[in-house]
Parts: C-alpha cells; sequence; structure tokens
C-alpha cells in the first residue's frame, strides 16, 4: 500500500491503486 496526504493534512492507507476521485480530494 501507499500512504496519500489529503490538502487537508489527513493521511489516509491506500493498499489499492488509488481511483482518480482519490487524488482530487
Amino acid at each position: 500500500g501507499v500512504w496519500r496526504l489529503h490538502p487537508g493534512g489527513e493521511l489516509h492507507w491506500v493498499d489499492k491503486k488509488p481511483h482518480p476521485h482519490f487524488l482530487l480530494v
């Protein structure tokens, strides 16, 4: 998996390939 940092400062763990909408959040 991989950690993704949202603009708001939240870290989310993604096990699969992130969906396009995930990158826009």
